[in-house]
Order: structure tokens, then sequence, then C-alpha cells
């Protein structure tokens, strides 16, 4: 197999392709906004003494040189892609509304009209938002199906969660997997047996790098004041109690539906000046805005539980979540590792840590590569349709979804 990594931010997509090929790319396409974000690949690449050729595609345009590169690279079988999604995600600032429209998506866009229209391989996948399965993404299918349809492709919307492909994370995605023809391709369906959170964590092997990083300044939780107060009412088994009340709950919200909240607010009180004036700042700040009947949002101290597994890995979460059996948060390579990163992968400086959410796990990407060369192999079945929604999170027949 023949292979381009197309926009491939920190890898998680183009370290699937090959691990499941048993290559590595004949080349990585790019524009000049992710340079940064791909020299992450590019920098393991090089420590496994792999070399690619990388393309900037807008210089390319720029110079009036963009179609040199389909001669400098050939004819390819597949191509994946991990274009930005700010624009479809649920964790952006954009209204429902607004999604479908932002410029965000147009790189999107941009990357389908130059794999399908330029470089052609016999099937262009990439992984976007969960949204893009929704209707909130109806807009960008739509303009992502005419613009197959004009190049001869048809395709199929594939909606699937991590939690399914063997890693403790729920992360549900949305892949699209366009394929030169008329017919949209069917793809397995996977539910993998997925171990819990403790002993998946352990796979970590011990002179793995990074398991002193942290996304947080506080890594250490065993001195915070709801550590302190939990850990007075139910001793050592202060998690079991929480994830007893729900399996994915923060320290604010299990005192919320326990109704603590004013016994905790006493207890930090009692502690004076061994308190954090933040914390009693923010207990005061909760109580209020439940008190109007209002939401209301921290970032201080606040600690996140989960039972058998943690939900999607975004920035934000990597300050909260809080190790499964020690008194302390995730560090960084434990994240890696939810993300499906090679042991021996690194990450630069802490600015880097947030790349590692801007990917698929490569766990999930594997499953959906070993779909894209059996669709280029003939292993897989074809729709009487152009376009087909399929979930695999459901388990639901492949739906038809007609452009016109």
């Amino acid at each position: 197999m023949r292979y381009v990594a197309h926009v491939p931010l920190i890898g998680g997509f183009a370290l699937a392709n090959m691990n499941v090929t048993g290559k590595p790319p004949v080349a990585i396409t790019s524009y000049s906004p992710f340079v940064g974000n791909d020299k992450l690949y590019l920098q393991y690449l090089q420590k496994k003494n792999i070399v690619a050729p990388y393309f900037e595609l807008d210089k390319l345009e720029e110079e009036g040189k963009i179609h040199d590169v389909q001669h400098l690279i050939g004819k390819i079988d597949f191509a994946s892609a991990v274009p930005p999604c700010s624009g479809l995600s649920m964790a952006g600032s954009l209204k429902k509304g607004e999604r479908g429209k932002s410029p965000v998506n147009d790189w999107m866009y941009k990357s389908a009209e130059f794999m399908m229209g330029t470089l052609r391989p016999t099937v262009y996948v990439f992984e976007n938002a969960p949204t893009l399965y929704t209707g909130a993404g109806d807009i960008v299918r739509d303009q992502l199906m005419e613009i197959a349809r004009y190049h001869g492709y048809a395709g199929t919307f594939y909606k699937t969660d991590t939690l399914l492909h063997g890693v403790p994370q729920r992360r549900p995605r949305t892949y699209t997997i366009l394929h030169k023809g008329n017919q949209a391709p069917i793809l397995e369906y996977y539910k993998r047996e997925t171990p819990s959170l403790v002993d998946y964590l352990k796979e970590i092997p011990a002179n793995a790098t990074l398991q002193d990083k942290y996304a947080t300044k506080e890594p250490y939780i065993k001195d915070f004041e709801i550590v302190k107060f939990l850990k007075g009412k139910y001793g050592e088994k202060w998690r079991e109690e929480i994830l007893s009340v729900k399996d994915h709950l923060c320290s604010y919200g299990y005192m919320h539906k326990k109704g603590m909240l004013e016994e905790y607010q006493e207890f930090i009180a009692k502690l004076k000046d061994d308190a954090h004036p933040t914390s009693v700042k923010d207990i005061a700040h909760v109580i209020k805005k439940l008190g109007m009947g209002k939401n209301y949002r921290l970032s201080h101290r606040v600690l996140l539980m989960d039972k058998d597994f943690v939900y999607a890995v975004i920035g934000e979460l990597m300050e909260r979540n809080v190790h499964p059996t020690e008194d302390r948060r995730l560090n960084i390579r434990e994240y890696m590792h939810l993300m499906g990163m090679p042991h021996d992968f690194d990450l630069n400086e802490p600015k880097d840590y947030g790349k590692l959410t801007q990917n698929c796990p490569v766990t999930t990407n594997e499953d959906i590569t070993r779909e894209v060369v059996a669709i280029i192999k003939g292993e897989r079945q074809f729709s009487s349709q152009r376009f087909e929604m399929q979930n695999n999170i459901k388990y639901e027949g492949v739906k038809t979804k007609q452009l016109f």
C-alpha cells in the first residue's frame, strides 16, 4: 500500500497507517498554519530513521507548482487526513447553527479538492468531529458530497467511538471514507473488548518518559481541601463513594447531589489559614450560583472522577482527571497512552501537551485503516447508493444519503 499522510498534526492517523501497512507514508502533505503541529510527528519519524518528503501545499500553490506534487508522489492507494474540526466541535465556542458555516471547515473542503482532484487516491479518508454525522453537520456533509461527486467519488460517513476500539476513552468521532467510483463502501462494525481504566494504565512501561509531567500546576491532590473533607467522611474509599453516585462526576457535582455544599463550606472555614483562598471563594461562588438557579464554572482544584473509562481527552479535562487509585491527576504519559501513542513518542515542552488532543487515538485509526485497506483489496461490499451514513455506535444498518 502506498499512502500519503495529509495534515497529520501529532500523527495519530498517520502512525496508525504505518502500524497497519507496515510501511511509512510515501509523502506528507500539509499547509503552513499546521507546520508547528506536524513537527512532533516528523520528529518521531526522524527518531525512527524514516524519511518522507514534506510538502507545504499553500506555498507550492503560490509558486504555481501545486500540480508538480502529483508527479513527485506518483500513484497512491489511499490518503488519510486530520483537517481541523473546531468549526464542528462541541467543545468549541460556536453556536449550533453556526458550526456548519464556520470558515474553519474550509480546510476540509480545500483538502478534499486537492486529494480527489489532484492526487486521486483510490480512497481518501479523514476524521472529524461527531457533529459531522448529525444535523449540525448537514451543510458540511452536503458540500463534501458535492466535491466528491464532481471528482468521481462516492462515500460513507462512519460514526464510531474509541471505547469500541479497545481503549477506555469515550471519544465519538466521524470518519469520512471517499472511494473512487459511484458506490459507497460498507464498513465492518467494531466492538472490541476494552480493559478497565486501572488495567489499561498499568500497560505503560516503567521507563516511558513524561510520567512526571502534568497538564496542571497542582498534580498532587492529597492536601486539597476537598480530599481532606472526603477522606474524613469515607476514609480511603472516598473515590468509591463518589462513583457510587455516577460513573463520571466532579467533586462539586458530587457534593451538590448529596447536599453537602454548606457542610464543605463550614469545613473549609475551620481550616482557616490552611485553606487556599481560591477554594474559599469557589465554594461560596458555587452556593451562590446554584441558589440563583444558575450553573457555575470553576478551574481551581476541581477533581473529575471516572469509573471504567475517561471521557474525551481535551485540554480542560487534562487538568482535572484524577488517577483511579493514586492521589494525583493523570500524567502526560497516561494521556498519551489513552490516545494510543507509542510509548517512545515524546513531547518537547508543556505547550505541546495540548496538541495531543488534536487527533483521534491511534487504536481507533488502526481499525479505520484496516477498513480502508480491505476496501481497496475488494474485501468489502458496496452500497447501491452513492453516499451512506453508517453508525458503529448504535450498530444501525447503513442509512442512505442522497445529494439531490
